[in-house]
């Protein structure tokens, strides 16, 4: 008998004041504001482990916000 295995997506929308939060989180955890740190994720100076998806998840909040004029602050340094 075959199964099928159904992946769930779940698509969550987050409010600028989320992001800001989830993104200042990270500043805090890793000591790196999230413009300088996704201009080197970009560059690709980050190794992959141990930090894979804590590194996947920032760059994909930092994207998410890009489009986001209450969050224009957090990209004064990066020139994307």
């Amino acid at each position: 008998m075959n199964t099928v295995r159904r992946s769930t997506l779940k698509i969550q929308k987050l409010s600028a004041d989320d992001i800001r939060e989830r993104l200042q989180s990270y500043e805090r955890k890793h000591g790196i504001p999230s413009a300088e740190f996704y201009e080197r994720y970009c560059a690709g100076e980050y190794p992959e482990f141990p930090h894979a998806q804590d590194f996947f998840n920032w760059a994909s909040l930092y994207l998410m916000g890009m489009d986001e004029p209450s969050l224009a602050d957090l990209y004064d340094i990066a020139e994307i």
